[in-house]
């Protein structure tokens, strides 16, 4: 869920899960984000998941902090990018 959804969705989407629905918001369809979860959901294992994914560098470098846990701002001071 995004930081800005209205309650309302917020609380369908936790129902939704809570009766076992995968969710993704909508603008995330088709993203890569979204063919990531899919690849694993049906299966796929990582070495294909990564071979089929064509990204920068500095989007691997991205990933890979937010996979250690940073924040937005923690991303971007370490990358010495702005976080607006």
């Amino acid at each position: 869920m995004l930081k800005n959804i209205c309650v309302t969705e917020f609380l369908k989407t936790i129902r939704s899960v809570y009766e076992g629905a995968q969710v993704s918001p909508p603008h995330l369809t088709g993203s890569l984000f979204t063919q990531i979860v899919e690849h694993s959901i049906n299966g796929y294992k990582p070495s294909a998941v990564i071979e089929s994914i064509r990204i920068t560098k500095r989007e691997w470098q991205v990933i890979e902090l937010i996979a250690d846990g940073l924040t937005n701002k923690e991303i971007a001071q370490e990358l010495y990018l702005s976080n607006y």
